[in-house]
């Protein structure tokens, strides 16, 4: 079982993600269920799966939104 934590900072509001397994494309899913429908695309990411996770998060969440 593996987790995704997701902060708000403005708000300071933190969602807490339970998934079976993580890529970027599943990430992505979960981001637009969970936290995109309420505040929209992020500024940031920290991630410490490292630079290549972020982009293809990034790619796989342009694709889902149709971007």
């Amino acid at each position: 079982m593996n987790i995704i934590v997701v902060v708000n900072c403005l708000i300071k509001m933190q969602y807490i993600i339970p998934m079976d397994s993580i890529n970027a494309i599943l990430v992505a899913e979960c981001f637009i269920k969970h936290v995109f429908k309420l505040y929209g695309l992020p500024n940031i990411i920290i991630s410490n799966y490292g630079s290549q996770f972020v982009l293809d998060f990034w790619q796989a969440l342009y694709k889902q939104l149709s971007i």
